[in-house]
């Protein structure tokens, strides 16, 4: 994976503005300067695969096959946190060696098994999703009537900083997510709060529990696998993340303005009058 010192991550949503190749080459070549690497993430690929339309999810796909094309799909976001993960745990504060890229198939693989298989694992990943936090939804909200000084919190970024990445909090979090990779004992809590994955992947499940359970008026849920795609950001040190989905570029911003460095969400229009 070359090291470019940006990344930049572009929603399913907004593939669509990249079907012309001059219009590529013009982004991809705008974001090189700026010394940006644009990269296509299996998420992308799966949330192609499991549009029913299939000239909409074919032309899609093409447009992954020319941005993947000698560089490959970032992979999975549990592939990420497995590697992070496999480096505390080998004694490393971040990754050991090189990502292992994915390679999108010949699209006349994708045969209606396939996309149906997609469209399986993305509802089967929702459903968790939803299931983790329709019960924790009562357990927050005794929280909040049991310390009503504490809460509630005014925003999410709030609600982020004073209570979800407390303590208290990140060891009953940590240690499960830890034992769910299969390690037994006591979580390295202070390492993985440390490693940006980790802490990313914990700020996105806050952002979740505060829509979710504490604001008031909830806003229009945002998928599990639209926040996931903000684990990529952490593979540099400089990133965009450039999406057409309200409740993504709502979620995103709670998280990322003024707590990550270098880190910001776009809109497609304000991406390509900076780019």
């Amino acid at each position: 994976m070359p090291r470019c010192t940006g990344i930049a991550i572009i929603d399913t949503n907004c593939l669509k503005f990249l079907e012309s190749p001059d219009e590529r080459r013009l982004v991809t070549a705008s974001l090189a300067t700026a010394d940006f690497d644009l990269w296509p993430t299996a998420i992308n690929a799966v949330e192609a695969a499991k549009n029913k339309n299939q000239y909409v999810r074919d032309r899609v796909l093409a447009v992954l096959d020319a941005l993947a094309e000698g560089k490959g799909l970032l992979p999975l976001p549990k592939q990420l946190l497995q590697r992070a993960t496999n480096a505390i745990r080998d004694g490393y504060d971040a990754f050991s060696g090189p990502i292992d890229l994915l390679r999108l198939k010949d699209r006349t693989s994708l045969t209606p098994e396939f996309c149906a298989a997609a469209q399986a694992w993305s509802d089967s990943l929702e459903e968790r999703f939803n299931s983790m936090h329709d019960a924790a939804r009562p357990k927050v909200q005794a929280l909040i009537k049991a310390k009503p000084k504490q809460a509630p919190w005014a925003t999410a970024s709030t609600f982020l900083d004073q209570f979800w990445t407390t303590t208290s909090q990140q060891d009953t979090l940590l240690q499960g997510f830890w034992e769910s990779f299969g390690d037994s004992g006591q979580a390295p809590i202070e390492k993985m709060v440390a490693h940006p994955i980790w802490r990313m992947f914990l700020d996105l499940q806050g952002v979740a529990v505060f829509e979710r359970a504490i604001e008031h008026e909830q806003p229009k849920r945002v998928d599990c696998a639209d926040l996931l795609q903000m684990l990529y950001l952490t593979l540099r040190p400089r990133r965009i993340l450039v999406t057409a989905e309200g409740p993504l570029f709502r979620a995103a911003k709670a998280v990322l303005d003024g707590r990550y460095s270098q880190a910001q969400v776009l809109t497609w229009e304000d991406f390509r009058r900076n780019v």
